[in-house]
């Protein structure tokens, strides 16, 4: 009996010696370095992944700012290129009209873009445009009718008249100032953003940084056509 106690306590040693620890604790050692080495990149894929798409959004901001202080500016460019798609020249036929931007002010609420879409959400202030324009296409007649009976008045002093008119106008505290809040959705063009041309998209723009501009215009137009 005390031979069968001796045996099975040989056999219990012989299981568990102490290369056999050595070599447990190293193939955890393995094991906890390569999850951590995985953690690791894991972390720098995310870090460097929410680092692009924070420059997306910084890009994204930038293009809206530049469309707005062109606008701002008086840039022909840009009034053409984001408010006649293209089609002849607003500022070349009245240079006057740029005046329509002098109070238009801005402020980007929110930014959200991934790597083709974004979508900037923009406070716009700026003058009752369609009150300033009726006015404005008053006086014309007013000056012109004015003119005509007098016969003395060159075009150079008509065009001075009517932009101090509209001057005047667009600084006027008589003329309320209207706040709309819109989203501009923007796609990627290659390395640049550019503002999404649909109708949609483009009829929320022109009316904010020209309210009632567009209604006012057709109302005219019609009018003219009875």
């Amino acid at each position: 009996m005390e031979e069968e106690k001796n045996s099975n306590v040989d056999v219990n040693e012989d299981a568990f010696t102490p290369s056999d620890s050595k070599e447990k604790k190293g193939g955890i050692k393995v094991v906890l370095g390569i999850v951590i080495f995985l953690v690791v990149i894991a972390l720098v894929a995310g870090a460097t992944y929410f680092a692009m798409l924070k420059a997306e959004e910084s890009s994204a901001r930038k293009t809206v700012e530049g469309v707005f202080e062109s606008l701002k500016t008086g840039d022909e460019e840009a009034i053409d290129r984001y408010l006649n798609n293209g089609e002849g020249s607003i500022a070349e036929e009245d240079d006057t009209f740029m005046l329509f931007f002098q109070p238009l002010n801005y402020d980007i609420k929110n930014v959200e873009a991934d790597f083709k879409n974004a979508s900037v959400e923009v406070e716009v202030s700026t003058k009752d445009t369609g009150e300033i324009f009726k006015n404005y296409f008053a006086k014309i007649y007013e000056i012109a009718f004015s003119n005509a009976l007098s016969g003395n008045v060159s075009e150079e002093d008509l065009d001075n008249q009517l932009k101090s008119y509209l001057q005047e106008q667009v600084t006027s505290e008589e003329i309320e100032t209207i706040t709309n809040t819109i989203t501009l959705r923007l796609e990627k063009d290659g390395t640049e953003w550019k503002v999404s041309e649909d109708d949609e998209n483009v009829d929320a723009f022109v009316n904010a940084v020209l309210p009632n501009f567009s209604s006012v215009l057709e109302d005219l137009q019609s009018s003219m056509n009875q």
